[in-house]
């Protein structure tokens, strides 16, 4: 939230910049002289906003990057793995490396990373190849097991499973979509740790 309150602050001074929450962009193409962008607004009206160029800093789901005719290339893992939000008080004073962004654990029955989410009792930990039964029975014990603490109090927040992916676009420009290009975190698709 911090971050978020830092670049709303800094939009709300640029003239050339709006904010739409809750809004999406639901299509581009590529026109003539330039490039097109659909907005659906949280209340399902849609809005045509024409511009010269369309950056796709849009993601692993980008809309940019099919509109442009890029594919990914490279592979993806063979076993999920399970991102878990969670609380668990006092974890960080039982922490003997403290202040560090995030904890690698590599350990016989538990590989993964655990990190703060802030300055209270949040944390989130990514699991690696995870067993899909096991990730949705007992997130709170596959914490307790990264952590090395059986009674440690967790309470998980949310989780989500995930494959890892090393992909990358075969382009981020085409001659046949000049205006639609795609920088940022839309041409890869790879792991949150690089």
């Amino acid at each position: 939230p911090v971050i978020e309150e830092v670049l709303r602050a800094k939009v709300a001074t640029l003239d050339l910049v709006e904010l739409r929450l809750g809004a999406r962009v639901s299509r581009v193409r590529q026109v003539e002289g330039g490039a097109e962008a659909v907005v659906t607004a949280a209340d399902g009206s849609t809005q045509t906003i024409r511009a010269g160029y369309v950056l796709g800093c849009d993601g692993g789901s980008s809309l940019v990057r099919p509109a442009l005719g890029a594919r990914f290339e490279g592979g993806s893992g063979v076993r999920p793995n399970l991102s878990i939000l969670f609380t668990a008080p006092g974890l960080a004073e039982r922490v003997p490396h403290a202040g560090a962004i995030h904890y690698w654990v590599l350990a016989p029955g538990a590989g993964g990373i655990v990190g703060r989410m802030d300055l209270k009792d949040t944390w989130w930990a990514i699991v690696q190849g995870v067993d899909v039964d096991a990730a949705q029975d007992d997130p709170a014990g596959m914490v307790r097991t990264l952590v090395g603490d059986d009674a440690l109090e967790v309470e998980v927040i949310a989780t989500d499973l995930w494959n890892c992916r090393m992909l990358l676009a075969d382009r981020y420009q085409s001659p046949a979509h000049p205006n639609l290009l795609i920088p940022g975190d839309a041409p890869p698709l790879n792991p949150p740790w690089g």
